[in-house]
């Protein structure tokens, strides 16, 4: 069947459709730099403060989880100055956020409907996929030198890091 220029594909569209799967990978990184914009927003708000306690930062991520990514860097640019080649990655990937979750299949509705059009879905979703990685380890750079200012280092993490795996392991081993 052709409607206009394209040619329908026989096959249903969810079948072996790569999109769903690079689709649930671009949100997933777009969840993981927003998780990294608020533990630098907990962290910029407990610089200085004379005495940290765990209900305090979970009362700011309480706060800061319920906020858009949007927010959340505007946030962050008055907490503190970011590069500006940073600032306009961040500025991008919000961009490209809100087109994920509030535009992308309309902008691809028809480009849905075949193999060609998918690919081309697929292609641009790997590109917003990179530029989420890429920004989120240019934060992490930001972050981990900060942090260095306090006595805790890459070594410091893996410890924390390989002790989180071990209570989870001790706590699922049995499953």
């Amino acid at each position: 069947m052709k409607f206009a220029r394209f040619q329908l594909d026989p096959e249903p569209i969810d079948k072996d459709n790569e999109v769903w799967i690079y689709f649930g990978i671009a949100s997933y990184y777009a969840q993981v730099l927003e998780k990294g914009l608020i533990q630098f927003i907990i962290f910029l708000k407990l610089i200085g403060l004379s005495e940290i306690k765990p209900e305090i930062t979970e009362q700011i991520f309480g706060i800061f989880k319920k906020q858009t990514m949007g927010q959340l860097l505007c946030e962050v640019r008055k907490k503190t100055n970011i590069p500006i080649h940073i600032d306009e990655l961040l500025s991008k990937s919000l961009e490209k956020r809100n087109f994920l979750a509030h535009r992308f299949f309309d902008h691809y509705a028809l480009d849905h409907l075949n193999k060609e059009g998918r690919a081309k879905m697929v292609d641009e979703l790997q590109q917003i996929i990179a530029l989420f990685k890429h920004v989120d380890q240019e934060l992490n750079k930001i972050f981990l030198t900060l942090i260095e200012h306090f006595g805790i280092t890459n070594e410091t993490i893996e410890a924390e890091y390989q002790s989180l795996l071990n209570e989870y392991d001790d706590e699922y081993k049995n499953i």
